[in-house]
């Protein structure tokens, strides 16, 4: 994330050509909202864009009183299209996709880029500065990222090593991950008074923990988790369980309603599955496409894709491991314990009613369509 000089933020709308497409088509409380493309946003995107601010705002014991100016593109920063060059003019090439000005309260984010919700980092920001608007960089980022949507992984860099650093030389991402386990060590109001401390990186962490940043690195080195989930994983509705053996609902989905969500990869709907015991379940659907990922969940160790005792499905975090079940197609998936995603996708936004079935499966497995028998 960057934070633009506020000439460059007047002007970048007006350089870009592109201020007849910039028009604000959604309004939230908090939010006011233009995207560079045309497909919609549903009522699922700007619940959970508002419900992360809201969370963010009780971790930090705060209150965002304005509006942010929200531009969201696609399909532009990673194949060099209009907005890449908008926005790399004033953020600079090595940055990461998003930039945030405070003053002016304009936020640019890219929703194309695989695994990582730049969105909902840039949501933090002006949250994290309704608290504090000088904070050092090493606590902005690592806040930002630490109450965003997306998954973090152990990094690779140090906590010590990043204190002192500025974008584009910190790692934001460990930064981020650091600040989690921080929130995990001592919850979120010694966090929140982190983010209110005074002085360097350094002086802030050891005000606030009491103890120096080398002892709070060694006890981190030793005790953190090797993943973190985003603090509210997975929030979607269940889906309506028949039996102990049985999930079975007809899905109502529409731009317009509840866990609906949309943008250019089309519409979607999401229910959650909590699976008890390590087995084959079969899946049916009336839908275009099915999809089943697990729902991301706190790893205290390395995983490995071809853990035999998780299943087919076997690591929480990543958007591109997906099952796919199409239309009217018998699926079976070997399934180990925990929560999983179904999501329901469709190229187009008509409303529709699909029903969905999931049931243990205890006969041969059939060969799914494109696989080698």
């Amino acid at each position: 994330m960057t934070r633009l000089a506020p000439a460059v933020v007047l002007a970048l709308v007006a350089l870009s050509g592109c201020e007849q497409n910039l028009e604000f088509r959604y309004e939230t409380e908090h939010l006011r909202i233009a995207t560079s493309f045309d497909a919609p946003l549903c009522r699922g995107d700007l619940d959970r864009m508002e419900a992360q601010i809201e969370q963010a705002e009780v971790l930090l014991d705060t209150s965002l009183d304005h509006r942010v100016d929200v531009y969201l593109w696609w399909d532009g920063w990673s194949s060099g299209g209009d907005w890449y060059s908008v926005a790399s003019d004033a953020c600079g090439a090595m940055t990461n996709g998003s930039c945030y000005d405070a003053e002016h309260r304009v936020l640019f984010a890219g929703m194309d880029r695989p695994g990582v919700d730049l969105v909902s980092h840039g949501l933090m920001h002006p949250v994290i500065d309704s608290v504090s608007t000088d904070a050092p960089a090493f606590i902005v980022e690592g806040a930002a990222w630490a109450l965003a949507a997306g998954y973090l992984r152990f990094p690779l860099t140090s906590p010590v090593d990043n204190l002192e650093l500025d974008w584009p030389l910190l790692d934001t991402r460990g930064a981020g991950f650091f600040s989690r386990w921080l929130l995990a060590r001592d919850g979120q109001e010694r966090y929140a008074a982190l983010l209110r401390a005074e002085g360097s990186a350094r002086e802030a962490l050891e005000a606030t923990y009491g103890v120096s940043v080398e002892t709070l690195e060694a006890e981190y080195f030793a005790d953190a988790l090797y993943g973190y989930a985003p603090l509210v994983p997975c929030d979607e509705p269940a889906l309506q369980q028949i039996d102990s053996q049985t999930w079975l609902e007809q899905i109502d989905v529409d731009c317009d309603a509840a866990h609906s969500f949309g943008g250019p990869k089309g519409m979607r709907s999401h229910r959650i599955v909590e699976i008890e015991t390590r087995n084959h379940y079969a899946f049916t659907t009336s839908a275009e496409t099915l999809l089943i990922s697990r729902c991301e969940e706190d790893l205290p160790e390395v995983t490995s894709f071809d853990d035999p005792e998780r299943g087919e499905v076997t690591i929480s975090g990543l958007s591109d491991q997906l099952y796919p079940t199409w239309r009217d197609t018998l699926a079976v998936r070997d399934l180990g314990p925990g929560r999983y995603r179904v999501t329901l996708s469709y190229p187009t936004f008509e409303a529709r009613s699909d029903e969905v079935s999931m049931w243990v499966y205890y006969g041969p497995v059939p060969v799914q369509p494109g696989a080698v028998p």
